[in-house]
């Protein structure tokens, strides 16, 4: 098989700048989303925690979504220079 042939089988609708694009959304969304939600999540469930004030929730939601957000953000820039992709 030449080349020729081979890129008859690639879509046009699958473009270097729209995959770089996704893969940049889906992983700030992958890092992001769950951080934010450690927040809200603690701030929920704060009748089950043995704590006396909101703030304390605040703070407790921010030490675990910073914790998510150190771990996850290094193998997500990992992921994409595998791939071939840079951040910026």
């Amino acid at each position: 098989m030449d080349a020729t042939e081979h890129e008859a089988y690639t879509s046009p609708d699958m473009e270097s700048t729209d995959l770089r694009q996704r893969a940049l959304v889906c992983g700030y969304l992958l890092v992001t989303l769950p951080a934010v939600a450690a927040v809200g999540l603690v701030l929920f469930l704060h009748n089950y925690l043995f704590v006396p004030g909101w703030p304390y929730y605040l703070s407790i939601g921010i030490a675990i979504g910073y914790q998510w957000y150190t771990t996850a953000m290094p193998r997500w820039r990992m992921a994409l220079l595998n791939r071939g992709l840079s951040e910026s």
